[in-house]
């Protein structure tokens, strides 16, 4: 095979195996498996089904064995989308990384999305976006998001007072 992307899944072991087996190198073996999960994307703009449950996979195994990488959970997140079974294991994966990144906006940001656009769970969306707002370097437009989700999630109480809180918060008339 020409491309190493093309070719089907390997054997990924189990993640709690595979922190046994890594006597101590364990980075080294999840830096491993990181590399083999870029393979599986390679250039592709799509991934089928089967690769990106190959992908979750790996990435299972890496986050496990180095937990405190951090582009490995959001890269998941992009390609495990095919059903709902990728999606809520998108979102496990997109919790353990706020779990070692609790400051990070971006794994709140992409947990809420998940949320959000693939399975319709705005209040829990609204959860999630709340607390990447909360964090340093998040993006300016997330108050209104959430307060968008709330009144989607029919709790317009609660989204007038994230658009009150946002008003009297804001420095510029137009924001």
């Amino acid at each position: 095979i020409e491309n190493p992307s093309q070719a089907g899944p390997g054997f990924v072991p189990d993640p709690a195996q595979a922190r046994v087996l890594a006597l101590g190198f364990d980075a080294i073996l999840a830096d491993y498996h990181w590399l083999e999960a870029v393979q599986v994307v390679g250039g592709s703009e799509n991934v089928d089904r089967e690769r990106a449950d190959h992908l979750g996979k790996l990435i299972d195994v890496v986050t496990t064995l180095n937990p405190h990488v951090d582009h490995p959970y959001r890269f998941a997140s992009v390609w495990l989308n095919h059903d709902e079974s990728q999606v809520r294991e998108a979102i496990r994966l997109l919790r353990r990384a706020t779990e070692y990144h609790p400051d990070d906006w971006r794994n709140h940001f992409y947990l809420g999305f998940d949320q959000f656009f693939y399975l319709g769970e705005f209040e829990q969306a609204a959860d999630s976006l709340e607390r990447a707002m909360k964090q340093p370097g998040a993006p300016a437009y997330l108050p209104r998001l959430v307060a968008r989700l709330r009144a989607q999630s029919r709790d317009l109480e609660v989204a007038e007072i994230f658009l009150r809180e946002m008003l009297r918060n804001s420095e510029d008339p137009e924001d």
